[in-house]
């Protein structure tokens, strides 16, 4: 059994200033360090807007993303792409079987594209926990 390691730092405090050594890392190493502090800039922007001001917490988030996906070549779509997948996610959630006309009014859609919504998403969930034997 795989054992995950997730308390590396335990509940130590992280310093965010660590990012500023990244650069001295070897060449073969340059694009994820870069990855790594754009990342955090963007958590820590972020969670700024939204009033939460602890320098350490957009680090955290960034070890959590890394210890969920490292290793991992992601393709993650921008702009509208990005922003239908997650209204999609929330229709999905909000989704009972008797609020269709709800849902379509809420974010303006049609109730046909509810439907197809709910049944892309149901299709991602059994997928996700009924992979395909042949394929």
């Amino acid at each position: 059994m795989k054992t995950k390691q997730t308390d590396l730092f335990g509940d130590g405090h992280l310093n965010p200033s660590l990012l500023e050594h990244l650069d001295h890392l070897p060449d073969e190493h340059n694009a994820w360090p870069t990855i790594l502090l754009e990342l955090h800039g963007v958590l820590q922007q972020r969670l700024s807007k939204r009033g939460i001001d602890i320098p350490e917490l957009a680090l955290e988030c960034v070890l959590d993303i890394g210890e969920y996906m490292g290793g991992m070549q992601v393709y993650l779509p921008r702009g509208d792409r990005l922003r239908q997948q997650i209204r999609d996610m929330h229709i999905w959630n909000e989704f009972n079987g008797t609020n269709t006309k709800v849902l379509a009014r809420r974010y303006d859609v049609t109730e046909k594209t509810i439907y197809e919504v709910c049944a892309r998403m149901r299709k991602m969930e059994i997928t996700k926990r009924q992979p395909d034997l042949f394929g």
